[in-house]
């Protein structure tokens, strides 16, 4: 049975965080791992997660990682990663921590990734938490030209409508997927500029580039508290979205899509110049424009 590394980043989100190791302390498979990295945190969330594991009867390990900042989505995935390089697990798994899941989800997970050596990346059918028939996503698609993803079956209510096969799709959600080891000693590590947001789409993006595919498992379920992280940042949200919506489409579009994308940059600038005069839309069109401003300057990271 293949060795899988789970990490969860907690960011200000104990009480999630507490509730995901709860769900997977159920599920039925045996060579696993849990590493838990405080992406800094400045709630209780460190003392809390970290009474909770002393107390807490677990069936699989548990090593808990405390960092002094917060690295951002794929730099608390990195520092992990080569933390723990040298267990050699076979495969990885990116779990956010406002999640729970189905007993039998990594089962599903690793026996679809291990049916074909060119499934490098694989994911479930993610639900809605508070409407749990409700898909949130079940699987992704990339829009070049409107420097974002879309979920597939979005809202949608779970029908059966998606079968039970695995099927191609063009990036997997950061807010779980699988990976093997060979994919990443491949491709390298996820790619820190963004900070949030995007940087699993790039990775995806270079897996496929490397020969290797993006599946989603549709007997695999997870179900996700979508935005409980992102509603803490607020316009933050506009911003990295606009920033490094740009930065993913010159890092991974084909060449004309990265032409194109500078004129319809310009659309949307005129666009916000007109919602600076609208009250409610003030404080989004500043940070589009902050976004745009440190796409085209040069300044990618945590923006401060």
């Amino acid at each position: 049975m293949p060795k899988v590394t789970i990490i969860i980043l907690n960011w200000n989100g104990w009480q999630d965080t507490i509730e995901c190791l709860k769900s997977l302390n159920k599920i039925d498979y045996d060579n696993f791992e849990v590493v838990i990295a405080d992406n800094g945190s400045t709630d209780n969330s460190v003392k809390e997660v970290e009474k909770f594991i002393n107390s807490f009867n677990f069936n699989f390990p548990v090593l808990n990682l405390n960092f002094q900042e917060n690295k951002g989505f794929a730099g608390g995935v990195n520092a992990v990663l080569r933390k723990f390089q040298a267990a050699e697990s076979d495969y990885t798994l990116l779990l956010n921590n406002d999640t729970i899941v189905s007993q039998d989800f990594l089962k599903e997970l690793v026996k679809i990734s291990e049916s074909d050596e060119k499934i490098g990346i694989a994911g479930p059918m993610i639900y809605f938490y508070d409407k749990p028939d409700y898909i949130n996503s079940a699987g992704s698609r990339v829009s070049w030209l409107m420097n974002k993803g879309k979920y597939i079956g979005y809202n949608e209510k779970d029908n059966g409508q998606f079968g039970d096969k695995f099927y191609n799709v063009d990036y997997i959600s950061g807010a779980c997927f699988l990976v093997k080891k060979e994919v990443v000693d491949e491709i390298g590590l996820m790619p820190e500029e963004y900070f949030l947001y995007y940087e699993d789409t790039d990775w995806n993006i270079q897996a496929k580039r490397a020969g290797y595919k993006s599946v989603l498992v549709p007997t695999a379920k997870i179900w996700h508290k979508e935005s409980a992280s992102a509603k803490k940042i607020g316009v933050k949200y506009v911003y990295y979205h606009v920033r490094n919506g740009i930065l993913f489409n010159q890092r991974c579009a084909p060449f004309y899509k990265k032409v194109l994308i500078h004129p319809y940059n310009l659309y949307i600038f005129a666009k916000q110049l007109i919602k600076l005069c609208i009250p409610s839309k003030k404080e989004w069109a500043k940070a589009t424009f902050a976004g745009m401003y440190d796409y085209y300057f040069g300044y990618f990271g945590k923006k401060e």
